[in-house]
């Protein structure tokens, strides 16, 4: 579960940024939409509003650009360098900060991390215990030497001692996380470092308008109760789509429906497969395909023949049913598609997801109803955070004022993140409105616009 995230010198976010999880106490309204674990309460969701071009997006991307920081064997140095906040000068000499809390297995956990030109100059975790935070590792740059000190705990004896030292010397370096580093190791002093490290790679999501779920055709095969649950949600959001089916196809006929009939790519193309598949082993003897437009592919190899397994969406018409191929289905239902495994992992486990304009080709009835259903689930495990320009929500029958944030963005081009919880809104009150007449300052300002004059010859 996320807490608290800050972050400063990224993106259009000069100055810190400061969002969190944390439910107002006074609030007394919707008290399913919190959880209470480890002594903490925090919010199940939060929705991003603000202009085009506000930096809502960016909050999302600067998410995402600490979670590639935390996994990656490297950090690519064009990536970090050109993510600082470019409108300021003096800006492009000062690091980039990340602060974040979260809840793994039920122990809170602080990570910190500074990054220079595509180089860490600092990195720290602590681990709460009972109120107070307690050093896991601390990282610094000093003399141009990277310099780590670890918790007592971890060097309780000298086998820790002598591994931690193998580590300084030989593992890490400028483009390393020590979370990455030590996340294979199986030594027992360093399950906090893993279990940090396991938060960032398994519990934190990152959905982006054009992300599509991965291996969605062998969930659908391999699990019954995702199945069920993927079709109940489809049917109840007025698709016309009654069932999700997996057909398996041979690869010829898959690389014929492609348009591709040059035998000598083909060729290629089933040698390249086959080397492939035979190179797997275990559960994980599959591969998967996507086209340009997005459509999935599994592939796997049945009596040494290769086989491929697409989806299809079954539609009740006036002779019976129909089976549809993705291709030609409307935005609409792929957008709800694309959308079914986060919703699972929401329902189902303590995931924390964020969605970049979750409402795009969906309909504000159905986003309201998702949203709402989620949040007033007892049993509900997961996080949700996302943007949208979706008003509708704007609803405090729908979410707590603590849960409504606002992204604005000043005439030198910096974004900054508000509340609606620091507005001290009455319950009563209509933010929906009071939104779009710009009492919050989060919609465009058009005046200009309104003064074009388009007349003109």
């Amino acid at each position: 579960m996320l807490i608290k995230f800050n972050v400063k010198n990224i993106f259009s976010f000069k100055d810190e940024i400061k969002f969190n999880m944390l439910p107002n106490k006074k609030i007394g309204r919707h008290p399913l939409h919190k959880y209470h674990s480890n002594n903490i309460d925090v919010l199940k969701v939060s929705a991003l509003y603000g202009a085009n071009a506000s930096g809502k997006t960016n909050l999302i991307d600067a998410v995402d650009v600490l979670k590639k920081i935390v996994t990656s064997s490297r950090i690519p140095e064009h990536f970090l360098k050109s993510v600082y906040f470019k409108l300021d000068r003096d800006s492009a000499d000062l690091p980039t900060k990340f602060v974040i809390e979260f809840m793994q297995e039920e122990f809170c956990f602080l990570y910190a991390v500074q990054i220079k030109s595509g180089k860490i100059q600092a990195e720290e975790l602590y681990r709460k215990y009972s109120d107070n935070y307690k050093s896991v590792f601390i990282r610094e740059k000093i003399d141009n030497e990277i310099n780590i000190q670890f918790s007592d705990g971890i060097l309780s004896n000298e086998e820790d001692k002598s591994l931690t030292g193998f580590i300084k010397s030989e593992l890490i370096d400028d483009t390393k996380t020590i979370l990455y580093v030590v996340a294979n190791l199986k030594n027992g002093a360093f399950s906090d470092i893993r279990g940090a490290y396991t938060w960032f790679k398994k519990s934190l999501i990152i959905i982006h308008p054009n992300t599509k779920p991965v291996a969605l055709v062998q969930l659908l095969d391999s699990s019954p109760e995702f199945k069920i649950f993927a079709e109940n949600l489809m049917r109840s959001s007025d698709t016309g789509v009654i069932n999700l089916i997996t057909k398996s196809i041979s690869i010829e006929q898959l690389i014929s429906e492609s348009g591709n009939d040059n035998e000598k790519d083909k060729n290629e193309l089933l040698d390249k497969l086959s080397q492939e598949l035979d190179s797997k082993s275990g559960d994980d003897e599959i591969l998967t395909m996507r086209t340009q437009d997005g459509e999935e592919f599994i592939i796997y190899k049945e009596n040494e023949q290769i086989l491929a397994k697409k989806l299809l969406l079954e539609h009740s018409g006036y002779n019976g049913s129909n089976e549809f191929n993705l291709e030609i289905e409307s935005d609409g239902t792929k957008r709800v598609l694309d959308l079914i495994p986060a919703f699972s992992q929401l329902v189902n486990s303590k995931k924390t997801i964020f969605i970049d304009e979750i409402e795009r080709s969906l309909h504000t009835t159905l986003i309201k109803t998702l949203v709402s259903k989620f949040v007033e689930m007892d049993a509900s495990k997961g996080q949700l955070i996302f943007t949208t320009h979706d008003t509708n929500l704007l609803d405090q029958n729908i979410l707590r004022t603590d849960e409504i944030w606002f992204v604005r963005k000043d005439k030198f081009g910096s974004s900054s993140l508000l509340s609606l919880n620091d507005f001290k809104e009455h319950a009563t009150k209509d933010i929906q409105k009071g939104y779009l007449n710009g009492r919050y300052k989060a919609v465009p300002e058009l005046d200009d616009l309104i003064d074009l004059n388009w007349e003109e010859k």
